[in-house]
Parts: C-alpha cells; structure tokens; sequence
C-alpha cells in the first residue's frame, strides 16, 4: 500500500510541471524584452503636402518600447495592390520612433491604404495595424512655349521662353540649353529653378555661339510629370546685308560747277541693324569723292532715302557716279550714268573767256592786214608788168566758225573747242583723258578771222579793198605820197591811205588789180 503511493509521486510532479510551464512563459516575457505599441492616439498619418500623381508620401506612425530591450520595427504599406516596405528602425527601452513607408501611387482620387509594424525581435501590440485613405491629385504638367530670339553683332543672341506649371505644388526643375550644328550638339547652359504653380518668363544671353538650332529641355526635379517639356528651334546668326539705289540728279541734265542734288535709297535687307554706315559717291571716272555722308542706324527692313549735294558738278557727259555705302562687315556699291551738259574748259573749271578773245579777234585783224602787205611787198620782187586778175576764194563762214577742232590723243575723238583757247581739255567720258591744247598757229588764225570779218562786211568791203593771193609773178602798181593816187589802167583817181601801203587794191571802174605804193 505504501510501496504504491510512493509508485505515484512523479507521475503528479509530470503532470503538474507541464501545465506550469506555459505560466512561467508568460511570466516571463511580461517581465523582460522589447514590447512595440502605437504611442498616443493619432494614428497613421501622411507626411507633407497632399499629394499628385508621381509624387512619393510617407505614411508614419509613432511607436513606443514598453520593454526592457532594444527592439526594431518596420512598417509594410499596401496602396493599389502594391506593396511597399519601409526602413527598419530601433527604438530603445522606453522610447518612442517613427516607422514609416514611403508611398508612391500611380492613380488620382481617393485610395485604400492598409499597413502594419512589424518586428523579427518584439512583441507587437494588436493596435499596430489599421486602413487609411490618401487623397491624391493628378499630375502637374509643365510646358514650355516657342522659344524667340533676336542676335545681333552688338548684343549677341538672346533668348526668351515662357514656362508653365499646373496649379498644385512648387517644383524644382533643372533647365539645360543646347545648341546644334550638323549633327552636333553643344550645352550652352544649365540651371535649377524652382517654379511656383503659373506661368513665368525667362530671359538668356548666350553670346555668339557657332549654332543653327537650339534646344530648351525643362526637367523634374525629384518628381514626375506627364510628358517632357522640350522644344526645339532652328536659328541663323545675324546677316548684315543692303541694297542701293541712286534714282536721279536734280537738275537732270547738270552743267559742270552746277550744285547737283542726288537721290540715293538705301534698303536693310539683312537681318540686323546697320549702325554707323557711310555713303559716299565718287566720279567713275577719275575716282574722285564727290560727296561724303554719315547714316543714321537702320533696322532690319527698313528703308531710308537720301539727298546727297554735289557741288561742283564735274565735267564730262556722261557723268558716271558710284554710290558706295560701307558699314562693318558690309560694302555695298550701284551706279549711274547722268547725261549732262557739254563745256570745254580748263582743269580748274574756269569758263572759256570770250570778252578778251573779242578783243584778240580785232588785234588779229590788225595784224593780218600788216602781214599780208609785207607778203605782197615780197612777191612784187618777181615783176609787176603783167596784170592779172584773180578771184579771191571765199569761204561760207556760219555763225559759230568762231571754233576749232582738235584730236583727242587717245581716243582719236574729235573735239570742238573756241579758236583762241589754249590749255588744259578733257575728252568726253568713258575716255576722259585730260591733254594740252596748244595755240592756234598766228597766220593761219589771223586768216581766218580776217576771212570771218570780211564775209560779214561783204557788201561794205567788195568794191573797196578785197585780199587775195598771186598767182603770176608781176602785178601792176601805182605810187603816190599822198593819200590819193591814179589806177595804172584807166587814170581813176583813187584813195589808199599811206598808213595802210602797200597794198593790193581794185580800181571800181574798170575792176584792174594793182599795189598801191608810197612813194
């Protein structure tokens, strides 16, 4: 009886230690470890601004450590059937952290999201899991306008764009120009901007970059939009580029030394200003500058018209004259052929003086009645028994035989010129070859204005006094110390004043040549 209470005894301590171990678990682990619950009342909350499509949000919540160790914690986020997992972080004895999972959703309105802590070494309190609801927006776009630009030789190329930004967030972005030539491409500059929501300008300078197309790219920075903002342009530099036209002279048919007026049109035709430009024009002929002027500055198609003085005008028909406009970068010339009218005149442009070459013109007649009776004196030598009768050869003289002719060297041209003149001449353009003219020979222009002055008193002088050569050697003659002598042939008495003997006169009665002689 005894021997079998004592067979009994570990039977019961078995049993009684197996029921007691899940006690004594318990126990323990309420007394020693880490021990995760939610830390206030607030819940799971999303961090920062709400969001739009693309944006990353965390979802966080506040733990605390009721246990007597470190323990470690991540959070696990469901939104949309995607899963995300968040960082793990310690929290010691008696701390509180926040656990977070950062979110990223793909769609706009209103979205479920589930999550829960979890722990690989603590115990996780039944609160530490829930639903929230993330409002979130659509996508913000940014877009750009066509870029304009103006590039000009002074201030370089310029540039401005407009960018702009949905209503929502402020945005960082990363702004890259690029320049390209051929197949090519050339950063010109970078920059990082932080937008607000609306519309913005901008301005760049890019100096003068050896391109013919630019590109502008906008890009998020740190978010996503719906589609890149990048536009493309194709440029030139600047063409600095014009044309002349000279439309005319005012008179329009100018005499040499006249103060001639000149339209002259300029048109820009480049595609930048035309700034401190000169207008000259010059003689085609001798390359002389005629006149010189300064241009007000000319923007890219405009057009200005000139009137240009040339005083004085320069000799020759026609006159041609070179336009010639000259800027940095630009020449630029025209021409115009001008009729004028015709002078001769000297190299200084001094008239042809006709007063004191009528007064040469009677010297001269002086001269030709002493030279021809200093020839006849001569010729009577040969024998005066002979008479003959001979018919002076008269020449038709018209109204401007006042003239002469002389050979350009040249060109061969012949030029009309007064008989008396002597000095420098131009041959008429395109030759325009400057020569001497030398004076007329003194016997051969003494006969010819003795020939013009006496066709003009032809009717006075015929019967009187008529110059002519001689053919046969001997010629009459009749001799006398007065004023007064008698014709050989016929005894008229006749009149041949001494100051003028001798010399060949013709008796009006019977028409009989003789000299008439002192003596």
């Amino acid at each position: 009886m005894e021997t079998g209470c004592m067979g009994a005894k570990p039977w019961v301590n078995l049993v009684l230690v197996i029921l007691l171990v899940p006690l004594l678990s318990q126990s323990v682990n309420a007394d020693s470890g880490a021990s995760l619950s939610m830390a206030g009342s607030r819940g799971a909350t999303f961090v920062g601004d709400p969001p739009h499509v693309g944006d990353s949000v965390d979802l966080s919540v506040l733990v605390h450590n009721d246990g007597d160790t470190v323990g470690n914690a991540y959070m696990v986020a469901i939104i949309g059937g995607v899963e995300t997992t968040g960082s793990v972080i310690e929290i010691g004895p008696g701390s509180s952290r926040e656990v977070s999972s950062s979110l990223s959703p793909i769609a706009n309105g209103s979205l479920d999201v589930s999550w829960s802590i979890e722990s690989n070494d603590s115990v996780i309190s039944t609160n530490l899991s829930g639903n929230s609801t993330l409002l979130v927006s659509p996508a913000q776009e940014l877009t750009l306008s066509e870029p304009l630009y103006i590039w000009t030789v002074e201030d370089g190329l310029r540039v401005t764009f407009e960018t702009t930004l949905d209503s929502g967030r402020n945005r960082s972005v990363l702004l890259v120009v690029d320049g390209t030539k051929s197949s090519q491409t050339i950063q010109l500059q970078q920059h990082a901007l932080m937008l607000s929501p609306g519309s913005r300008m901008h301005e760049l300078v890019l100096g003068s970059p050896d391109i013919s197309g630019l590109q502008i790219e906008v890009r998020p920075d740190g978010w996503s939009a719906p589609q890149p903002a990048i536009v493309s342009a194709s440029i030139s530099a600047p063409a600095i580029d014009a044309s002349i036209a000279v439309n005319g002279a005012t008179p329009s048919l100018p005499s040499a030394g006249d103060v001639v007026v000149i339209g002259v049109k300029v048109d820009n035709t480049g595609t930048d200003v035309i700034a401190d430009a000169r207008l000259r024009l010059i003689d085609a002929a001798t390359g002389y500058v005629l006149a010189d002027q300064i241009l007000t500055d000319m923007g890219e198609g405009t057009s200005n018209d000139f009137d240009v003085t040339i005083s004085p005008w320069p000799s020759g028909n026609p006159v041609v004259i070179r336009a010639v406009v000259t800027a940095e970068d630009l020449s630029i010339e025209n021409t115009l052929s001008i009729e004028s009218a015709v002078t001769v005149e000297d190299v200084a442009g001094i008239s042809i003086p006709w007063v004191p070459i009528g007064v040469g013109i009677v010297v001269g007649l002086i001269l030709s009645f002493a030279a021809r009776s200093a020839f006849k004196e001569r010729t009577s030598s040969f024998g005066l028994n002979n008479p003959s009768k001979r018919t002076v050869a008269k020449k038709g003289v018209q109204e401007d035989d006042r003239k002469r002719e002389v050979e350009c060297p040249e060109c061969s041209r012949s030029l009309l010129i007064p008989w008396a003149y002597d000095g420098r001449a131009r041959c008429a353009p395109p030759c325009s070859t400057e020569f001497t003219v030398p004076a007329p020979q003194i016997e051969n222009a003494v006969e010819e204005v003795a020939t013009e002055v006496l066709t003009e008193s032809e009717d006075s002088l015929s019967d009187d006094i008529d110059l002519i050569k001689q053919d046969e050697p001997e010629k009459l003659f009749s001799m006398s110390t007065t004023d007064l002598l008698d014709c050989p042939s016929c005894s008229q008495t006749l009149k041949a004043g001494l100051d003028l003997r001798p010399v060949l006169i013709r008796c009006p009665a019977c028409k009989t040549e003789f000299e008439a002689r002192e003596g």
